[in-house]
């Protein structure tokens, strides 16, 4: 690159043949490592970064835990000074030894970025004019060269999230982060706009909901995943991402846990965080206001197209609402219109659907409702049960009777449960209405009930 000045900076492709020496060169970070123990007292950082010369060379950092590097984004660039040229299993790496000989500085990488470093390994950091053009030429470069969002064979997005599935990466937004205690395992909660794919699992095992002031700040639409952290709570201490942040999870799994995708990260797995210009996030970020401005911004990404449902509402005029809005929403009593699948039904048969109230027997049971969002509980009571099940009257009923064998037949539809098959139940519509039970609490008592839905059966 350049000579003047006090230290000369090699390209890349020139560092990569000088094995057994020691180099001076920038870099842009292009994959990155958060700081891990060693097996000794330092910690051990890992990242590759590019230049116009080379598409990566790998770096090992070595050093304290307060002076290893933590790159703030994906594309930010470092400067090394004094690391070492290895061969490692025929490829060149480079070897930063912190407080013997190396050094390092990190910049920002976006256009227009402080000549300031925001992290340096040494106080006799210097920066001269010729480091200046170089930080200049490496920006422009970032911003020509690495513009393009980064495509690899594991590389997926949430709706193309399989289980049981192999290991993958995966670009998201960090919503939340949940840790109750030291002992407890650590719950980050992600979202990239898309959709997760249905999962089954039998049996069905309901999974707690997030406080309200948690969900309303989610976005309506798209899975929020939940990733929990495979391991001791004191083995990750400092890796977890701020809330609001993008990352890139890499080689982290995922699992059905009780009817619910799941994401996995374990000791093998590795983050790191991106900028706000970084392609993929730039991408999913169109996507996702594209997603929300057409026609079928209310449906599940994953629902059959064009939609065929197995029930029919009173109220078709009204947009889709997913069941994260229904929950997030301000007010307490509401009506809306979702497409959802039953999961579950309590009492779970139809032979006790019904129940005498004041000497006259009535529809009253509880569904679980699921949509890629959220899920929730929601009522079928008296005439709203009798619409519901296409005017099956509300009676006691007996193991022989006829009216009892179609209900069964007919519900099981719903479900996807006869013959003891383990199949997706199907997209439904229904209306939903929000209530409460304590006027004095009426959050705390908010309830759900189906209405205006029947299902022919």
């Amino acid at each position: 690159m350049e000579g003047e000045g006090k230290y000369e900076y090699m390209k890349l492709k020139d560092a990569c043949i000088a094995v057994e020496q020691q180099v001076n060169f920038y870099g842009v970070v292009i994959d990155y490592s958060l700081p891990k123990p060693t097996k000794g007292k330092d910690m051990i950082c890992t990242m590759t970064v590019a230049d116009m010369s080379s598409p990566g060379l790998r770096v090992l950092v070595f050093g304290s835990k307060d002076h290893v590097p933590y790159v703030r984004a994906l594309h930010d660039i470092i400067r090394f000074h004094r690391v070492r040229i290895d061969i490692h299993k025929g490829s060149p790496q480079a070897v930063a030894s912190l407080g013997k000989a190396s050094a390092f500085a990190v910049f920002d990488g976006g256009s227009g970025g402080s000549n300031e470093p925001y992290q340096i390994s040494s106080n006799a950091f210097t920066f001269e004019e010729h480091d200046r053009r170089i930080l200049d030429l490496m920006r422009a470069w970032r911003s020509t060269h690495l513009s393009k969002p980064l495509s690899t064979e594991y590389l997926v997005r949430i709706r193309d999230i399989k289980e049981p599935h192999s290991y993958f990466d995966l670009c998201c937004k960090v919503l939340h982060v949940s840790r109750l205690s030291d002992d407890c395992p650590t719950f980050v909660y992600v979202w990239d706009g898309t959709d997760s794919p249905a999962t089954t699992s039998l049996p069905f095992v309901e999974s707690p909901s997030l406080p309200l002031v948690t969900l309303r700040q989610f976005p309506s639409k798209g899975t929020v995943l939940q990733v929990v952290v495979d391991f001791a709570s004191d083995e990750h201490g400092d890796w977890i991402p701020r809330v609001g942040s993008w990352v890139k999870f890499r080689n982290i799994t995922s699992r059905n846990c009780g009817g619910k995708l799941e994401g996995v990260f374990t000791r093998d797995s590795k983050i790191s965080i991106l900028a706000s210009d970084y392609p993929n996030v730039e991408e999913a970020e169109r996507w996702y206001e594209h997603r929300l401005a057409s026609a079928e911004a209310g449906l599940p990404e994953n629902c059959p197209k064009p939609l065929l449902s197995l029930t029919v509402t009173d109220y078709d005029h009204v947009p889709y609402s997913s069941l994260r809005e229904v929950l997030a929403w301000p007010q307490v009593t509401y009506k809306f219109r979702c497409l959802v699948r039953v999961r579950s039904a309590n009492p779970p048969r139809a032979v006790d659907f019904c129940r005498c109230v004041n000497g006259q027997y009535v529809y009253q049971l509880q569904l679980t409702l699921e949509d890629p969002t959220a899920q929730i509980h929601a009522y079928l009571f008296a005439e709203d049960g009798e619409r519901f099940f296409n005017g099956y009257p509300a009676a006691r009923r007996e193991a022989e009777d006829a009216c009892l064998g179609a209900l069964e037949r007919s519900f099981s539809r719903l479900l996807c449960a006869s013959d003891g098959l383990d199949t997706t139940p199907p997209y439904v519509s229904c209306c939903i209405k929000s209530y409460y039970v304590d006027k004095e609490q009426p959050w705390t008592s908010r309830r759900f009930r189906i209405f205006g839905t029947r299902f022919p059966g």
